[in-house]
């Protein structure tokens, strides 16, 4: 029964995967693959998506999927095969495996020659080995010869200027597809670029004609307000109050939001405090309810309550009060007893240094070692005693002498104890 259901469930999970419900779509393919099913494009198709799911899953587990789904050609439709074998040389050229993307586009684009995204894929393969130039080459070269998808490769060659910082190239193809087009994107690349170079002036009566357009389609969409909305933003910042006051003033009457209101009252409040005062009083004032039972005077006699450090511990209270840092009290210094005798003068010298030290007396303080052995040093002994000396070094150098070897003899091995026991 599973088995005849992995067909219905990973068409299922294709269309929440295009409705942008990811995770459920995730666990569907997921489901499909643990009961192995019998039909091997179902497989195919499952992998496939899934690899689209997981951009940022591993490439070599992605690069095995595709792999494995690219060997069933024979069982595959020709758009299923066009997309496996797109995904494939996309992860490829992710790998950084030059030479097998490579090989991949170029069979690719002798099968399907009219394929623009095979091209597109060539392109980003030829910018990727900082073949800039050839990479414009290829996506000029396609729009001559078959001339559709003109949009998108322009969109594709402005980023690639763009990349490149030829900023002024950009904005010549930009400005080329901007007058009627309907993208947000693709108007705020140009705003941005405007701006960048210092005409504001450009910025504005680009951001004006897109702004009559949305308005001429009477669309009053969340993300339509919301972009009308961001381009009268502009327009203040740019002191130009009395086209951000027309369009606010437009879209206010078409949709009563508060919020327009409040910005149109600001757009007007720069140029007409008239028109500012007239919308302002659509806000309403603020209100405050006085029921007449509030005593004054019996407020202001109210004594402020004092807080204790144990009310701060209340968990209902949400006034933190802190405690006062107690200050340490300095310890008084306790001096000597005997700091009315006179000081010794000698007192900042080594002791051995000073003129009472008294060297130990007995074996250990007749001899001295330093850096070259033994030294010569007087021995003190009892008082009376004769004094001795005690040998520095030889005088005469000896030379050493060879010690006969005795004759080695060989020993036996002892075999006994490495016996192990039977």
């Amino acid at each position: 029964m599973e088995d005849e259901l992995s067909n219905i469930l990973c068409q299922r999970a294709y269309i929440q995967q295009l409705l942008g419900q990811k995770d459920e779509a995730t666990e569907i393919y997921n489901k499909v693959l643990k009961t192995k099913p019998s039909d091997e494009t179902v497989v195919a198709i499952a992998d496939n998506n899934l690899v689209a799911l997981k951009k940022d899953g591993s490439l070599f587990d992605s690069q095995k999927k595709l792999k494995h789904a690219a060997a069933l050609e024979a069982k595959l439709t020709s758009e299923q095969k066009k997309v496996i074998n797109y995904n494939r040389a996309l992860v490829s050229l992710f790998m950084n495996k030059v030479d097998e993307c490579r090989e991949q586009v170029n069979s690719l684009m002798s099968e399907y020659p009219e394929e623009y995204r095979y091209t597109i894929l060539k392109s980003s393969l030829l910018y990727k080995e900082k073949k800039f130039d050839e990479s414009l080459k290829v996506l000029e070269d396609f729009k001559k010869k078959n001339g559709k998808n003109d949009d998108l490769l322009d969109r594709y060659m402005t980023q690639l200027y763009l990349n490149s910082g030829r900023d002024k190239d950009a904005l010549q193809l930009i400005q080329k597809n901007i007058d009627n087009s309907e993208s947000e994107e693709l108007v705020s690349a140009a705003v941005s670029l405007y701006v960048r170079s210092g005409d504001v002036t450009s910025a504005v009566k680009c951001v004006v004609a897109y702004a009559e357009r949305i308005i001429a389609k009477k669309a009053n969409s969340v993300d339509d307000i919301r972009i009308l909305r961001d381009i009268a933003d502009f327009l203040i910042s740019k002191e130009s109050h009395a086209q951000a006051a027309n369009i606010l003033e437009r879209l206010f009457k078409s949709t009563n939001d508060v919020t327009v209101l409040g910005q149109l009252v600001i757009a007007y409040s720069h140029f007409d405090t008239k028109s500012a005062e007239q919308y302002g009083d659509k806000l309403g004032a603020i209100r405050v309810e006085d029921d007449g039972d509030i005593d004054v005077e019996a407020l202001e006699n109210i004594a402020a309550p004092r807080l204790s450090v144990k009310a701060s511990d209340n968990t209902n209270n949400n006034i933190q009060v802190k405690e006062k840092e107690k200050k340490k009290k300095k310890k008084k210094k306790i001096l000597p007893k005997n700091l009315d005798k006179t000081l010794d003068p000698e007192r900042w010298l080594p002791y051995k240094e000073r003129s009472y030290y008294r060297k130990k007396k007995g074996k250990y303080g007749a001899l001295e070692k330093g850096s070259q052995g033994v030294t010569e040093k007087k021995v003190v002994g009892k008082p009376g005693a004769p004094t001795t000396t005690a040998p520095a070094a030889a005088t005469a150098a000896v030379p050493p002498v060879k010690q006969a070897a005795a004759p080695q003899t060989q020993s036996k091995p002892n075999y006994k104890g490495k016996r192990g026991r039977r």
